[in-house]
């Protein structure tokens, strides 16, 4: 066992459920792992400084929705929890996922009970302290025709940490659930989350992610759509400058018949960044009338940055429509040129390129303040 490991299992009597979690946990990944062939974890792994902390989380909560504290929650759900982390754990393949399971031990409890519609976000915050390992977990319900949105931002001490969350959400029949990931900007952390998502009939989730980069900053996003017309809409948007990471790992199960999916992730990349996106669209034999999209574009503003992508499909089912694509680019000559007969320096009709590019997605984030961090984050950015 490393020595960052050793840290985070000192003083800790784990259960029998993170006993079996521990189990699935191999170690840390290498690049031998095709997941994460395009990320170095040596340094992570080789830690000393890094040191198990308690999860603190600050929200508002209206008083229709039931939030608790994990571990208090467990005595009241506990069945519900046992009976979800069962089936995940027999599905899932992100190795975080399991050492989040196997050493974390703080984190929320969400639940919408049937019909409850919460129309303002809930806005979680998460407190991190330089040199602190973090396994934090957000498990969410939504009960038949419930709705709610939420956003998780991390507000954190300069310096180096290490957070590993984990946020599972199951939404049933006729209901709705949007996430926003405030994934921030971390140039000395190690910033990873793994997302679950289980789909009734005619659910929907929305989920998108903005970030500015980590020393790895990792999204694995597994989603599976168990009911027919159910909809999935995953997006994100990572800026990238000096040698900071940005990874995207996606799974969509398409498991029943009428159900869509839309994948769309864009990175700039400046200096020596580096980014990668793997998505995978499976597609059952008895999922027919499916409907599974999914796009990464990058925009690549150095020589030396490095943008890596690899959508792909799996299709067992006969009546299907479903893309997939990717492109690599710098920011085009013909564009430039133009603004700058426009009276544009090269600074600028560079810098509107790449606001144009951001737009896209960035207008799809429906709450004022969040869309306002983010074109501050671009702004930011870009000078």
């Amino acid at each position: 066992m490393t020595a960052l490991l050793e840290n985070l299992y000192q003083g800790k009597s784990p259960d029998a459920q993170q006993k079996k979690a521990w189990a699935k946990w191999k170690g840390f990944p290498t690049r031998k792992t095709e997941a994460f062939r395009y990320v170095s974890l040596k340094k992570l792994e080789e830690s000393k400084e890094l040191a198990a902390a308690s999860v603190h989380f600050e929200y508002d909560a209206p008083s229709q929705l039931v939030v608790l504290p994990l571990q208090e929650a467990k005595r009241t759900y506990g069945s519900l929890l046992e009976k979800r982390t069962a089936i995940l754990s027999q599905k899932e393949k992100d190795p975080f996922f399991f050492l989040n399971q196997a050493v974390g031990e703080g984190g929320l409890f969400i639940y919408v009970p049937p019909g409850v519609c919460i129309e303002k976000p809930l806005e979680i915050v998460q407190k991190i302290k330089k040199n602190q390992a973090l396994h934090p977990r957000i498990e969410i319900f939504l009960g038949k025709g419930a709705q709610l949105t939420t956003t998780l931002t991390i507000d954190s001490e300069q310096g180096s940490f290490w957070n590993n969350a984990n946020i599972n959400v199951s939404v049933e029949e006729n209901a709705h659930y949007r996430h926003f990931d405030h994934a921030g900007h971390h140039p000395e952390a190690w910033d990873f989350l793994s997302f679950q998502g289980e789909l009734k009939e005619k659910s929907t989730l929305k989920f998108f992610s903005f970030g500015r980069g980590a020393k790895v900053q990792r999204r694995d996003l597994a989603i599976a759509l168990a009911g027919e017309h159910a909809e999935a809409e995953l997006k994100g948007m990572s800026l990238l400058n000096d040698q900071l990471e940005g990874h995207v790992h996606i799974r969509i199960d398409h498991l029943a018949p009428t159900a869509r999916s839309h994948q769309f992730f864009k990175h700039v990349l400046a200096e020596r960044a580096r980014s990668s996106f793997e998505g995978k669209i499976f597609v059952e034999k008895e999922a027919q009338q499916t409907e599974a999209y999914q796009l990464n574009n990058n925009l690549i503003l150095s020589e030396k940055a490095a943008a890596f992508s690899k959508p792909n499909l799996e299709i067992f089912a006969d009546d299907v429509k479903a893309s997939h694509g990717a492109t690599v680019s710098k920011p085009s000559l013909d564009e430039l040129f133009y603004l700058r007969s426009r009276g544009l320096s090269e600074e600028e009709a560079r810098d509107h390129l790449v606001r144009g590019f951001c737009r896209e997605l960035i207008q799809d984030v429906s709450i004022p303040a969040l869309y306002a961090q983010f074109s501050g984050e671009i702004n930011a950015y870009l000078s």
